[in-house]
């Protein structure tokens, strides 16, 4: 829940600033945790379904990556004038 929050926290900073990049990976991640939730918790039980959740999530990494490159990019430009 806290990589959800905390992904999503950086990715409105993004969206706030006029850009929306984050179409993909979100789909992404929709996708992956809901197949392979289902799979885990089909073949191993409930501890295949929060493995399942932490592997889906991993796009999420990437949006918040993302987003302090580009705030830090935002940043130096605002600095340099």
């Amino acid at each position: 829940m806290f990589i959800y929050v905390n992904g999503t926290a950086f990715t409105n900073s993004v969206i706030a600033t006029g850009g929306n990049y984050f179409t993909l990976p979100t789909l992404c991640s929709v996708l992956l945790t809901i197949q392979l939730s289902i799979f885990g918790i089909v073949h191993f039980g409930l501890i295949g379904l929060v493995v399942g959740n932490l592997i889906g999530i991993t796009p999420t990494f990437y949006s918040i990556v993302w987003s302090i490159l580009y705030i830090s990019k935002i940043d130096k430009s605002s600095t340099e004038r």
